[in-house]
């Protein structure tokens, strides 16, 4: 009887049926309650004055029934709660594995869907559990964590508008043990690598559940070419669009077929400029942020005593330069991409750091060895212990091969790397994203020379370049320099770094694209498990306990 109990109706909601029997329990005490003396009734005088009318309705009746019997019904309640708790109530739900691998994506093309990625990766969390964030990078944020932390680490992640490293991603999770839980679109964007392969392996080993991403989006920038001016429009929909293009106010029209993407010029200006299209599911690609550099020159200051004019010269005769002379010492530090501290016993040393400083940043210093100079000022010079000049036959291996001849060089120690012949006469090193040059030579020696123009020129061919719209017009996931240590531009939009403004753009075709995976779970993945709710039954049972005892101390039975 128990076994045919067992496989009935009843096991659909419970894991163990059997104790439903016990519901028998409920037959002596509605017995008792039927048997039971009811008191007799009297009628008093007073009472029967007050009564004009015995005929009470049908609902009254009930209700009057109800109210003699509630205990009757509050002690049924209770037995049937405490058998269902016994019984061990369930409900259906997903399995939750021992381990799990959550790749959670937060790409541009997850704008809408991140929040869904987020509760699917947390509804599918195992006891121990690995999370590893992909967008055109790839980062374990949690290992080994339990579920509260890893549930906070997913709470945490922000979208970032870039593309999407799915393949690296997959890679670096089989590294890790537990069912794979994918929370994302499954578009791999960030190069031409093929991810359903890989994934298929991964299901030979493991169960993978695969998120059912929804994305939308009806049209986006494709490309930029700030120097022809053009930008590059695409219709993502699978029916035709009439979108607009605006910028700074004035708008054109196009009509695109599914599919298609069309060039058009557009009229930039110098400095910031914003090409916007109509607001759709992905609003990363709907603008474009282009900044046209106001000049192309590069700004040389020389630091010295006295100006030294075949130097002057030199600059000058370079097309790509506008050189300044500042007499030391400076009150006023001044904005270069190339620096050149000549003969000097006056240059401070708030100086040489804010020369350092932005040499750290992408600019180039060139330092005159000279009397005057204190090595111990300069935190990052390729050369230390200077001494007393001696006479050298010099020759210069780069930027350009040139045969100086007899000169008087610095005895110093070379730290960085020589480019000459002996290796102390010019000395070049690195300071974050610039380039330090150590030029120790009698100038007067060379600056008679026809080759001396040329040798500047060449330094600043070869440590120095002008940044142009190419350089700071950039597409998001790439990195630069500021500071001395590398930015990632994860955001579409202007951003000013290092004194250096640019840009960052999503342009990424496959990253806008609304394709469809068919990528799926496994079919052991999509299956369901019962899980008892035998603790919220047992809170049931207590809630009635402390109803009924309530009801006692109401009506006086209990004290």
């Amino acid at each position: 009887m128990l076994t045919a109990l067992s496989n009935s109706a009843l096991s659909n909601y419970f894991l163990d049926p059997a104790w439903v029997l016990a519901l028998a329990a409920l037959i002596p005490l509605i017995i008792f309650y039927l048997v039971k003396p009811k008191p007799d009734e009297k009628m008093m005088p007073s009472i029967r004055f007050f009564m004009k009318d015995r005929k009470e309705g049908r609902i009254k009746q009930a209700i009057s029934k109800i109210l003699q019997n509630l205990m009757l019904i509050f002690h049924i309640l209770f037995v049937i709660a405490v058998v269902a708790a016994v019984a061990n109530p369930f409900i259906n739900g997903p399995s939750t594995a021992d381990r799990s691998v959550v790749v959670i994506d937060n790409s541009a093309s997850m704008e809408g869907s991140l929040e869904d990625a987020k509760n699917f990766a947390v509804d599918r969390l195992g006891g121990t559990n690995t999370v590893i964030l992909v967008n055109d990078d790839v980062k374990v944020i949690a290992n080994e964590a339990t579920r509260a932390s890893a549930r906070r680490a997913i709470n945490n992640v922000e979208l970032e508008e870039t593309p999407t490293d799915l393949a690296r991603a997959l890679q670096i999770s089989r590294n890790y043990r537990g069912q794979l839980v994918l929370a994302s679109d499954t578009d791999h964007t960030a190069s031409s690598r093929e991810t359903t392969s890989v994934i298929q392996n991964i299901k030979a080993n493991r169960e993978v559940y695969v998120m059912d991403a929804k994305t939308s989006n009806s049209w986006g920038f494709a490309d930029l070419n700030v120097k022809e001016s053009w930008v590059e429009v695409k219709n993502y929909d699978d029916s035709q669009q009439q979108v607009n293009i605006e910028l700074d106010g004035t708008a054109e029209s196009v009509t695109l077929q599914p599919g298609e993407a069309r060039r058009v010029d557009i009229d930039l200006e110098k400095g910031e400029n914003t090409v916007s299209l109509p607001e759709d599911g992905m609003a990363a690609d709907n603008t474009l942020s282009v900044y046209r550099p106001e000049q192309s020159t590069l700004e040389v200051a020389v630091i010295a005593d006295s100006e030294n004019r075949y130097l002057m010269k030199a600059f000058e005769l370079i097309n790509q330069t506008d050189p300044e002379f500042y007499q030391s010492p400076i009150e006023s530090f001044p904005s270069a991409d190339v620096y050149v501290i000549g003969q000097s016993e006056n240059t401070l040393s708030q100086t040489v750091n804010s020369v350092e400083n932005r040499v750290q940043n992408g600019a180039t210093a060139v330092v005159m060895a000279n009397e005057g100079l204190e090595p111990e000022y300069y935190d990052h010079l390729p050369v230390e212990n200077i001494g007393e000049r001696t006479e050298a036959n010099v020759e210069f291996r780069k930027p350009r091969k040139i045969n100086i001849g007899n000169t008087e060089v610095y005895n110093l120690t070379v730290t960085g790397r020589g480019l000459s012949d002996p290796q102390n006469a010019l000395v070049h090193g690195t300071h974050g994203q610039g380039d330090i040059l150590v030029y120790n030579i009698n100038d007067e020696d060379f600056r008679r020379d026809f080759l001396y123009p040329v040798f500047w020129r060449n330094v600043v061919d070869a440590y120095s370049e002008v940044k142009d719209a190419e350089d700071l017009n950039l597409e998001t996931g790439q990195t630069v320099r500021a500071d001395g240590k590398p930015v990632e531009l994860n955001r579409t939009g202007f951003h000013e770094l290092g004194g250096q403004k640019y840009t960052a753009n999503l342009l990424n075709d496959d990253e806008s694209s609304t394709e469809s995976s068919t990528i799926t779970s496994s079919e052991s993945a999509t299956s369901t498990v019962p899980k008892s709710i035998q603790n919220l039954a047992a809170l049931l049972v207590l809630l009635l306990a402390l109803t009924e005892a309530g009801y006692l101390y109401y009506i006086g039975d209990m004290q």
